[in-house]
């Protein structure tokens, strides 16, 4: 298959085959498609340039034994005219000669001319296969990026680490706020004792435990 034939085949496609296209090496593969393509066509230019330079040439060679042959026509004319027999008839011979050379030519230049055509108007087909081929080249290119996007939001694949850092730091920061408030607390608890053992001080517990013995004949 040529460059041009998996060009076509390219333009052709599928919007789901073209976006497989890319997958993996595919990217790679449709531009060097493009960059051979591209070769082939600067070289098909130069072919084409080729084929319609000759078909110049044979026309060129066609219309100079047509207008040779009208020149000397004209001339026997103006021989026989002027009563020279002998020269119109040597005249008459060449005029024949110049178009009978450009009947020879004839079809060469018809040949050449269908074949210019011809490759002319492939090389216009090329040119528009090739435009194509890079249009769905680069839309491929931007249906994969949304198409990766959009699965990325469908799978849920979101790079969510900087807020789970900020979940982990609030985390830390709590936990050490309810440390200190536990700390807070107990350390009132103890206040409180301290400021118990002192309004009821250690003399008057004393007596009123050993009045309490005596009531129970302890």
């Amino acid at each position: 298959m040529g460059v041009f034939d998996r060009l076509s085949t390219i333009v052709k496609a599928q919007t789901n085959k073209a976006l497989d296209a890319l997958e993996g090496d595919g990217n790679a593969v449709m531009e060097q498609e493009l960059v051979e393509a591209r070769k082939q066509y600067a070289t098909q230019k130069v072919a084409v340039a080729e084929v319609k330079a000759t078909a110049k040439r044979y026309q060129e060679m066609y219309d100079e034994h047509i207008s040779n042959a009208d020149r000397l026509h004209r001339l026997a004319a103006e021989q026989l005219k002027a009563g020279n027999e002998d020269g119109a008839k040597e005249l008459l011979a060449a005029e024949k000669e110049e178009r009978t050379e450009a009947e020879e030519l004839k079809d060469d230049v018809a040949l050449f001319n269908d074949r210019a055509s011809k490759a002319e108007a492939q090389l216009k087909k090329y040119a528009s296969q090739i435009q194509d081929a890079e249009k769905v080249y680069d839309e491929t290119k931007v249906n994969v990026k949304a198409a990766k996007a959009i699965e990325a939001v469908s799978e849920g694949a979101f790079d969510d680490s900087a807020l789970n850092k900020f979940n982990r730091h609030a985390e830390k920061a709590r936990a050490r706020y309810e440390t200190a408030q536990a700390v807070q607390e107990m350390e009132g608890e103890s206040s409180t004792a301290d400021d118990l053992f002192e309004k009821y001080g250690a003399s008057e517990s004393d007596a009123d435990l050993e009045a309490l013995k005596k009531e129970l004949g302890l």
